[in-house]
């Protein structure tokens, strides 16, 4: 577990501290009863005084995270949440393995371990944002593969370019080309995933000190990456017309902003898109400031309302990446998105990616090549669309009619989520912890979302993965809590 000191940051050094310790501990590195390292080990690794270790340690201690034992050390608190449970430790497994504590890592945060809950038969998911299967087109993509197989046997014994197959990338650049987004085939990457991709853009351009901005809140998968490139992660907040420029200019203003991370429609968690505006705007700070604008456009094709345009429309001078997910309209199960960049940064992401993987899985590829633009995958997005929006509204229907009325919430334009937040100070530790324990429900909460400590009074629910029925009983339930402990407090 490595915690990143940024002198720089109007922070206190104990307080990063506190904060890359919570991370770890909520993330599972650390476990109840683990023992923490020693406050000399600490001040020497991240190079700050012992007292600063002593003040972190002492307001861990107050938030009942850890316990100090006289004269043995100080540990994970039993009193700590613990949702994720990792596998109990035997004497025999501590014996065997217990030399692996020593070793160094560089990992700094990561948000993700709710998904360990997720696989439980018992726990209702609402936490990933996903579609069911009874939305997906699969037997549509396999009937079409099938089909057209015998023009691809004489590629299985090959190993695809590094930067996708041939046929792929043109069927891409036709289906971009149709959301106004004009390329060739040589200016696209195909990535397994988008979170690879997201690794893959961090990777080449990202390193140890340089400033990435983010929303507040955004993709915890993204602030994982940043933070383990040892970046220093600048949030700016967002409204309900997406990252606030003005905030976004004082940053530059007052940093050297290397790369400005967004999505630009149906951000995730909150939902709200970029106004045109705005779209203008950023580009404009991306010139004046000189730096990269990577786009994340994984749930663009979900939209309810007016068709909207991904931001990369807009730049003029090869200053946005862009990156487009195909995993939440046909299925996660294909792990497939694509890079669109040009000049320079095109070639340094291609280079960098040879030194990743040998290309993206070519089954995969041609699996989606016949399909992506054709009349039945036209037809199917609007079906899909159709559908979202109508079980949306239904979904809406229910929270209005259950969730107090202090419980704030947009109604979502598109995407598959709603984002929640509950009064300053209400404790969402303990909603998560009895979501889980007495309801079996589980949800993305807040805290994952930010970069910093705080969204402990937000959540996120995915209302498209699970049953219909399901997710009604879930929010029934989530809002019978939330008025308990709202009532109790």
């Amino acid at each position: 577990m490595n915690i990143t000191i940024n002198r720089k940051s109007n922070q206190s050094l104990s307080d990063q501290i506190v904060e890359g310790l919570i991370h770890a501990i909520e993330s599972g590195l650390y476990d109840i009863g683990d023992q923490l390292p020693s406050i000399r080990a600490m001040s020497k690794a991240l190079g700050v005084s012992p007292m600063t270790v002593v003040t972190a340690y002492e307001r861990l201690e107050k938030q009942a995270r850890v316990e100090k034992i006289h004269g043995k050390g100080i540990f994970v608190s039993k009193e700590t949440f613990r949702y994720n449970k990792k596998l109990e430790k035997s004497p025999q497994s501590l014996a065997n393995y217990g030399w692996q504590e020593n070793i160094r890592d560089y990992v700094t945060r990561t948000s993700y371990t709710h998904r360990m809950i997720d696989f439980k038969e018992d726990i209702v998911n609402l936490s990933t944002a996903a579609l069911h299967s009874r939305f997906l087109p699969t037997e549509s993509i396999l009937d079409m593969f099938s089909d057209n197989r015998d023009r691809f046997k004489h590629l299985f014994g090959k190993y695809p370019p590094v930067e996708g197959n041939y046929e792929f990338r043109e069927e891409l650049k036709t289906y971009f080309t149709n959301k106004t987004l004009r390329c060739t085939k040589d200016q696209i990457i195909v990535t397994t995933g988008s979170q690879l991709g997201i690794f893959l853009v961090a990777s080449t351009f990202i390193g140890q000190g340089d400033v990435v901005v983010v929303g507040a809140p955004t993709f915890p998968g993204a602030i994982d990456i940043f933070k383990n490139r040892g970046a220093v992660v600048i949030e700016v907040p967002v409204d309900h017309e997406g990252m606030m420029m003005d905030n976004l200019m004082v940053i530059c203003e007052q940093y050297p902003v290397k790369m400005v991370y967004m999505m630009g429609l149906y951000q995730n968690p909150t939902g709200v898109c970029l106004s045109l505006n705005r779209c203008v705007e950023i580009i404009e700070l991306a010139e004046e400031y000189d730096f990269i604008i990577f786009e994340d456009d994984s749930w663009g094709e979900i939209g309810f309302e007016a068709p909207m345009r991904p931001l990369k429309v807009y730049d003029t001078k090869g200053r946005v990446i862009y990156l487009g997910g195909f995993s939440k309209m046909l299925g996660p199960s294909f792990r497939l998105s694509a890079i669109v960049a040009e000049g320079s940064l095109y070639t340094r992401l291609l280079i960098s990616k040879s030194n990743m993987d040998s290309g993206a899985p070519l089954i995969n590829q041609l699996l989606l090549s016949n399909y992506i633009n054709s009349m039945a995958a036209k037809q199917h997005h609007l079906w899909l669309c159709y559908e979202l929006k109508a079980l949306r509204d239904r979904v809406a229907y229910q929270l209005k009619k259950y969730m107090p009325s202090y419980v704030k919430y947009a109604i979502p334009s598109g995407g598959l989520v709603f984002w929640f937040t509950l009064p300053n100070r209400f404790d969402g530790n303990l909603l998560y912890y009895r979501c889980i324990t007495e309801a079996k429900i589980s949800f993305l909460q807040g805290i994952n979302c930010y970069v910093n400590i705080r969204g402990e009074n937000q959540f996120r629910i995915c209302y498209t993965y699970e049953e219909e029925e399901v997710v009604m009983a879930g929010i029934k339930k989530i809002a019978v809590i939330i008025e308990d402990i709202y009532t109790i407090k």
